[in-house]
């Protein structure tokens, strides 16, 4: 009974409690609703800014009509024009033409992610772009730009295999595309020098990837930087330490050049190196010459040694004779030694100063141009 009791209370007490719920008058609305562009979007953000080749205009990424597009104007110019790309779709980013007139830019359509890229001329900006891919069903991107060759672009596309991407030269004014490199399914990334010449590619091995470069149209594995060479390094890595350059020929060491360090400028044909010196080995395998410096700088004829100039306390090495000079170039064609400015020469009996001084390395013969006084250290007098 006390049970029964207390629940009777329980109730009691939960009805008295209760009142109506408040009910939503005619005149109530619900409320409005946030637009989720609100949270996510920035309407005053604005990057990737980009200079013309030329340096006469900029262009960047900002917000117009709810979707990011191209901004751009002239140095000397207060207000910037918008391209207009006749879509809806945003634009993420660019890339000069190297005409320094036209941008290049990659879009979809209805975010089906099948990317084209288009051209924009900044003359005629109100102007339809020009859709360089018009390739159905595939993605297409901007590889290069060429610094040598500004009415055709190199385009990765998969418009031959959705699975994989090959190379294209695509010519701006017809839109004619000719592959340069085909991709034979496993291929992850091609690399292009500044010119467009295909140089490497990435592949698939195994858990991992394998580096391939190519020479004379055949493509061979690199597995360390020496594997490279010189002909395919960019400048900034042909920085070797201990650098070493022999000449061989029919079993014999004619020369041998070695420094601290070596740097490889290969548009040049030209090697600086620091600290080098030179040593040629004479005919009769016995007798050796040296020069020296500070720095030098090799000029090459593909393989072979043109001319070696060096500067900065250069030392001229001949039997018992030592020249000290401040600049001087041997010139390989003529097997010859020269020096433009001061020169000392040093032997067992005699200091020589002069300017102006050619050596014939072979011969060993030294000759000082102008300026010559002879001081001899045995019972002599200068003349």
């Amino acid at each position: 009974m006390r049970a029964l009791a207390s629940c009777l209370l329980a109730l009691g007490l939960l009805v008295g409690c209760a009142g109506e719920l408040p009910r939503r008058g005619a005149a109530d609305k619900p409320s409005e609703l946030i637009p989720a562009s609100r949270f996510f979007a920035n309407r005053e953000s604005n990057y990737g800014y980009r200079l013309s080749p030329d340096g006469t205009k900029v262009g960047w990424i900002a917000a117009h009509q709810n979707r990011s597009t191209i901004f751009f104007r002239s140095l000397d110019a207060r207000q910037p024009t918008i391209l207009d790309t006749h879509s809806s779709r945003s634009i993420f980013g660019f890339r000069w033409a190297q005409d320094s007139r036209h941008v290049l830019y990659v879009q979809d359509r209805d975010g089906d992610e099948n990317f084209r890229v288009y051209l924009a001329d900044t003359e005629a900006p109100i102007d339809t772009p020009v859709d360089l891919t018009p390739w159905p069903s595939s993605r297409s991107g901007i590889h290069r730009v060429l610094r040598t060759d500004p009415a055709h672009v190199i385009i990765a596309s998969n418009r031959r295999d959705r699975s994989i991407f090959d190379l294209y030269r695509v010519s701006l004014a017809t839109r004619e595309a000719s592959l340069i490199a085909e991709n034979p399914g496993d291929v992850t990334q091609w690399m292009t020098d500044q010119d467009g010449t295909l140089r490497a590619r990435l592949r698939r091995s195994g858990t991992g990837q394998s580096l391939e470069v190519v020479g004379a149209g055949t493509w061979r594995a690199i597995r360390t930087l020496a594997d490279l060479g010189s002909d395919f390094l960019p400048t900034v890595a042909q920085h070797i330490r201990s650098f070493r350059r022999v000449k061989v020929e029919r079993g014999r060491t004619l020369w041998e050049i070695t420094a601290r360090d070596a740097q490889y400028f290969d548009k040049q044909d030209e090697i600086v190196v620091r600290e080098p010196q030179m040593t040629f080995y004479l005919a009769d395998g016995q007798r050796r010459a040296r020069v020296s410096g500070l720095e030098g700088r090799l000029v090459l004829a593909g393989h072979e040694l043109r001319s070696l100039t060096l500067r900065g306390d250069v030392t001229v090495k001949l039997d018992d004779l030592e020249v000290q000079t401040g600049e001087a170039t041997y010139d390989r064609a003529r097997d010859l030694i020269t020096s433009p400015g001061p020169v000392r020469l040093h032997g067992r009996t005699l200091d020589v100063s002069g300017r102006g001084m050619e050596v014939d390395v072979t011969p060993q013969h030294v000759r000082l141009l102008d300026e010559v006084r002879t001081v001899l250290r045995s019972n002599a007098a200068s003349s």
